[in-house]
């Protein structure tokens, strides 16, 4: 009897044995697929890691950048204040002065020949850009006078028209941008030949109308019908609502302004621009050969650009419009403060290297 239990016995064990092989693979695959999610969880959490100290390291950068560029701005302002500290004319003195205009080279405390002895000192108001290192990075920094832009709200018309042709536009969309600008603005709601008024807004489907007020802002511009954003970013550098100007001031004027004049060629203009900063008025207008859309102004009025890279990479532009008020309490008036776009720059100019 004892026999047969033993071969039963004997001939069960194959099958045990079999068994505890599976369980063993089993055991084995799970163990390499925990380990396989433990390494997955690894590699994500490193990767979120150096992510997040990406982060920090660019957030960091640009706070440099931003500081850098606020920082070029105030050296901009400095530069200002070196450069215009000279009595402001008297209510009367200015009424004078546009009465006898040939009084002007005399009593004009902003006249050419304190323009140019500043000019050789201290930083010009043409959009000039000066490098000015400082704080391990470099700020690009420009100073335009607003007075060398043209006006949206006062310029004449074929200034501004002289402007969208410039840029390329034909004559008929260039027409009828202008009137476009004129209804805009104007507080009537008499619609010119090529214009828009509010039913011209709304048949477009437009939400708003004419403004019917001046310009607040060079922004502004993108509502009138007509103007493309490829076009906006072409002319807004160059417009302001700030000169009250009809025309512009050819000293202080940029490149693209002095394209707008009417009747004048791109030789005259990269003429004066090489000799501007030497050249008295008369020969500012021998060179352009018009008088009709140049004006003068001591509004005061000046737009600061500061570009600023740190050596981190970190970028920022900072954009301010300030304004010269003369009185002691507040010399310095910000109509305008927040962030500029990046421009691309001139290859065919390199900007001069502030110590």
């Amino acid at each position: 009897m004892g026999w047969p239990a033993v071969k039963t016995t004997i001939g069960r064990w194959p099958a045990r044995a079999a068994g505890q092989e599976n369980s063993r693979g089993i055991a084995l695959v799970s163990v390499l697929w925990i380990l396989a999610l433990l390494a997955i969880i690894a590699g994500s959490f490193t990767t979120d890691s150096r992510t997040n100290v990406k982060l920090a390291y660019n957030l960091v950068e640009n706070a440099k950048a931003r500081a850098l560029a606020d920082a070029g701005v105030n050296r901009a302002i400095l530069a200002l204040l070196g450069r215009e500290r000279q009595p402001m004319l008297s209510p009367e003195m200015e009424a004078l002065i546009v009465s006898r205009p040939e009084l002007e080279q005399v009593l004009d405390p902003y006249g050419e020949t304190m323009l140019r002895d500043a000019s050789e000192q201290r930083w010009p108001a043409d959009g000039t850009v000066y490098a000015w290192r400082f704080g391990g990075g470099e700020a690009l920094v420009s100073i335009q006078d607003e007075t060398g832009k043209i006006d949206l709200n006062t310029a004449r018309d074929e200034l501004l028209e002289g402007l969208f042709l410039s840029v390329g536009l034909e004559e008929q969309e260039a027409a009828a941008l202008v009137d476009a600008i004129a209804d805009f603005r104007d507080p009537d709601d008499l619609r010119r030949l090529n214009g828009a008024e509010d039913d011209d807004y709304r048949d477009a489907g437009l939400a708003y109308g004419a403004k019917d007020r001046p310009f607040d802002a060079v922004e502004e511009l993108r509502q009138v019908m007509g103007m493309t954003r490829a076009l906006y970013e072409r002319v807004a550098p160059v417009l302001t609502v700030y000169s009250g100007q009809s025309g512009i001031d050819p000293r202080t004027a940029p490149r693209e302004a002095l394209l707008a004049l009417p009747g004048v060629d791109g030789d005259a203009v990269e003429a004066l621009l090489a000799t501007r900063a030497e050249a008295g008025q008369a020969a500012l207008l021998e060179l352009l050969g018009t008088a009709d859309y140049l004006s003068r102004s001591r509004r005061q009025m000046f737009t600061l650009r500061a570009e600023a890279r740190t050596a981190g990479g970190g970028i920022f532009v900072r954009q301010a419009v300030v304004q010269l008020s003369g009185v002691p309490e507040q010399i310095v008036v910000f109509h305008a403060w927040k962030q500029g776009a990046r421009q691309a720059p001139d290859e065919e100019e390199s900007p001069t290297t502030l110590e």
